[in-house]
């Protein structure tokens, strides 16, 4: 996963859309934008919705945000599959179980991946990818 941007905020007359954090997945050549919001709090309503309103800004703009991330890359870069859209918060208890709401948010197109403090540092589960 390549870190482009975080925060890109799109506006116009009458909403401002944000999302956390824009990267490259690259998976056997292919360029994959990705979506993420990255969260300490679970409000699933409210960071779902922010998912589902930027992703149709990155592909009725794709050629904008192919230049966005050639720039910032340093290379390059043509979109390959539409945007995945990834949602990291924390878990509700151990790190190494699925997450209650995993299921629900596959439906809708959106990968969980949850987060646990370990002392002084953060683990990571990443459940099944869809």
């Amino acid at each position: 996963l390549h870190f482009v941007t975080d925060e890109l905020a799109l506006a116009d007359e009458t909403s401002k859309t944000v999302c956390d954090i824009l990267a490259l997945r690259r998976k056997n050549g292919q360029s994959i934008p990705v979506l993420i919001e990255l969260k300490p709090e679970r409000k699933m309503k409210k960071l779902v919705r922010q998912l589902e309103e930027y992703a149709p800004y990155l592909r009725n703009y794709q050629p904008q945000f192919e230049a966005i991330y050639s720039a910032v890359l340093g290379e390059e870069i043509r979109f390959s599959a539409p945007a995945e859209r990834w949602l990291v918060w924390p878990s509700l208890g151990e790190c190494t179980t699925s997450d209650p709401r995993e299921a629900e948010l596959r439906k809708k197109g959106i990968r969980a991946i949850q987060y646990c403090r370990d002392g002084a540092s953060y683990r990571f589960y990443d459940g099944p990818r869809l």
